[in-house]
């Protein structure tokens, strides 16, 4: 009597049995052995309760039933071939999609208008969640809970070490920034003396990693924020380091002069990072390619 529910890989060995006429010929192509697949036949016989194949001098011929069988199973097969290699494209114009994105303060400025614009002018399912960066975002990302963080280039050995996928996102430079007013504006690019001296407010959230916004002169008050953070530098006679893009998307020119840090030493990177599981996600792949596109000048 016939069983209800068959094994997909004895009818992988049927196909390749079927197909070569050779139980030898068929474990190569399946990549067994003679006898594991001798093994998968004998099964597939008592299953449909027929030889299925017979000898007949060196080759296995099929019986009636099996050559009946033939057809379906390679349709059958066939189909399971194109399911198992499907991807399930996504379309930001048709389908619904909800994507939570964490920013640091140095990057949000930059980054969170585009991103947003582009969401829309996407489709009208697709929903853009922009969050604050946290100190440790990779247990939400691991988790599902986020889908993306970017930060600055520091981040990455950690994130890396928490076993996220690391990719720099843009380059950028840190500056010095003072009110145009301020006594030291307006002339030469700050020495390393002059920018030693003074006072510094600085950017640094009791629960957030310390900003990687540099070390240079005497902190004189502190800020949890950036953008805030800027905008008092333009009415006080304090210093601030920041990322020369975030000056420029805050379009802060008549407000802030600006000067770079000594000696080059204002290289940084921004990157993103997410859990190594989404990494052929095609939603996912579109959002990376969102916050690329998003970062370009």
């Amino acid at each position: 009597m016939m069983d209800k529910e068959i094994d997909l890989n004895l009818l992988q060995v049927l196909e390749a049995v079927l197909e070569t006429g050779s139980v030898t010929e068929a474990g190569e192509r399946l990549g067994r052995s003679q006898p594991s697949v001798s093994r998968s036949l004998a099964k597939l016989r008592a299953h449909y309760g027929d030889p299925l194949l017979v000898p007949q001098g060196r080759a296995l011929m099929p019986t009636p039933f099996a050559q009946g069988l033939r057809a379906s199973l390679g349709e059958a097969m066939a189909s399971i071939r194109q399911v198992a290699a499907s991807r399930l494209a996504f379309d930001p114009a048709a389908d619904e999609a909800r994507f939570a994105v964490a920013l640091s303060d140095e990057v949000a400025p930059v980054l969170a208008a585009s991103l947003i614009g582009q969401a829309l002018s996407a489709g009208p399912g697709v929903l853009m969640e922009l969050r604050r960066l946290a100190l440790d975002p990779a247990h939400e990302l691991l988790q599902g809970a986020l889908d993306l963080a970017v930060g600055s280039g520091d981040l990455r050995a950690d994130w890396e070490a928490r076993g996220l996928v690391v990719q720099r996102l843009y380059a950028d430079r840190l500056v010095i920034a003072l009110a145009v007013d301020h006594p030291c504006a307006g002339g030469d690019p700050l020495s390393a003396e002059a920018v030693a001296a003074l006072p510094r407010l600085e950017v640094a959230a009791p629960d957030q990693r310390p900003a990687a916004l540099g070390q240079w002169g005497p902190v004189a008050a502190r800020v949890e924020q950036l953008e805030p953070a800027l905008r008092a530098v333009a009415t006080t006679r304090l210093a601030i380091i920041a990322p020369e893009r975030l000056l420029d998307k805050l379009d802060l020119g008549k407000s802030l002069w600006r000067s770079p840090l000594p000696e080059g030493a204002g290289a940084i990177t921004v990157v993103m990072g997410w859990a190594p599981t989404r990494r052929q996600d095609d939603r996912h792949r579109w959002l990376r390619e969102l916050l690329r596109a998003s970062a370009e000048w």
